[in-house]
């Protein structure tokens, strides 16, 4: 975790050495946490009847991230930002994995998680009206690229644990309208994922539980996803 946090001071110093010469007033800070339902799709894997017992919640993927908005457009009571940031994403529904990602070691032998982390950059615009005095009606359209996959598995200790890998690839598409509440020059709102299209996942739908899409690369799947935010205009 470390790491990560690094990560993100280093990407706050960088954007505000690149920007501080713009115009303030045309900036927003946005902090989000988000919660999703678990993927349980194990397709016909031996032992998905014991998996889907142990983990009967319905609820478990976590998003937390930061974000930073440019105003690009007013009329009226419309509005257009742009804006770019880094979301650190966690599913932790237990089921295996391969690990041929991570490794050079071509081994058949079955490894589990529940833990999957991925650090992402969201590239965002976001279309907003002004509905009422403090509430704004939000539309946004995201594309991430994935930048870190890590594996690990908090049931037991083992030495394979944890994996990880540096890679920069286009991951997901998706839509999230919202309400957002203005009070001065901070905010708070939430957002509800209307649509997502992403790239499958090999790494967790493959051989080991007999995923028949072969030769699929994307697909459209959405399970229920809201975000709940807080920001700071300036």
């Amino acid at each position: 975790m470390k790491k990560y946090f690094l990560l993100i001071g280093i990407f706050l110093i960088l954007f505000t050495k690149i920007f501080s010469q713009d115009t303030l007033s045309k900036w927003k800070v946005q902090l989000y946490s988000g919660i999703e339902e678990h993927d349980k799709r194990l397709f016909d894997y031996v032992d998905k009847d014991k998996l889907l017992y142990e983990k009967p919640e319905r609820w478990g993927t976590y998003h937390f991230g930061i974000n930073f908005y440019r105003k690009l457009l007013q009329y009226k009571i419309f509005f257009l930002h742009n804006g770019l940031g880094i979301n650190y994403e966690k599913a932790t529904f237990h089921r295996p994995f391969n690990h041929w990602y991570f490794q050079d070691d071509r081994t058949k032998i079955l490894l589990l998680t529940d833990k999957y982390e991925k650090l992402l950059i969201p590239f965002k615009s976001m279309f907003s009206v002004k509905c009422f005095k403090y509430c704004f009606l939000n539309i946004e359209f995201n594309s991430y690229f994935t930048f870190l996959r890590r594996i690990d598995n908090s049931r037991y200790n083992s030495d394979s644990f944890p994996m990880s890998k540096w890679t920069f690839e286009f991951e997901k598409f998706n839509i999230k309208p919202g309400f957002e509440f203005k009070f001065g020059n901070f905010s708070s709102g939430i957002n509800i994922r209307l649509f997502n299209y992403q790239k499958i996942d090999k790494i967790i739908f493959n051989y080991i539980v007999k995923d028949p899409r072969k030769d699929q690369t994307w697909e459209k799947f959405n399970p229920r996803h809201y975000d709940f935010t807080i920001g700071y205009t300036w």
